[in-house]
């Protein structure tokens, strides 16, 4: 008993580590193809935003991309694809105006703790697709459930540092 227990804790790891692959390639592509956009001007906006107003607005994302695993990540892969899009083409145009400075103050700096939470919430978001591409059941267990919870856990955590990070200093 113990050994199909662990068989299938490693088949879940295995999925989500999967669907976190797929994720970050997916990520890695529309940055890549936003990067290659020239010739555009971003006007840097220095309205502060609170903490909690940034926080919050995270979250929702974070929210939006877990509950697309039942739209076997369309949602989920959509909306990472577009945000990374346009995230290439913000990098590329902060470096042709500004400095690099500025790209680390603005955008990577808080960036460090909220791309990995994009990465790990899109993830569960893509965790039906990658188990009707293995051709493996679809369904809803405790194993599942149990993941879903400890990835929304981290992704409060990582939205608060991030939060603080993005209100305090990227802000200024």
């Amino acid at each position: 008993m113990e050994n199909l227990e662990n068989l299938l804790d490693k088949l879940s790891t295995k999925t989500y580590i999967t669907a976190i692959m797929l994720t970050v390639a997916i990520i890695s592509t529309a940055t890549l193809l936003g990067l290659n956009i020239t010739g555009l001007n971003i006007v840097i906006n220095n309205n502060p935003m609170s903490m909690q107003s940034i926080f919050w607005h995270n979250m929702f994302i974070s929210v939006l991309l877990i509950l697309s695993i039942f739209t076997i990540g369309i949602v989920s892969n959509v909306l990472l694809a577009y945000n990374f899009f346009v995230f290439g083409i913000k990098i590329r145009s902060l470096l042709e105006q500004y400095d690099l400075d500025m790209l680390f103050h603005k955008v990577l700096l808080h960036g460090f703790f909220e791309i990995p939470q994009m990465i790990l919430t899109g993830a569960i978001g893509s965790y039906f697709l990658v188990k009707k591409l293995t051709k493996s059941p679809i369904k809803v267990d405790y194993k599942l459930l149990i993941l879903i919870f400890k990835v929304f856990v981290v992704a409060i955590i990582l939205n608060v540092i991030a939060a603080y990070i993005e209100s305090n200093f990227s802000m200024k």
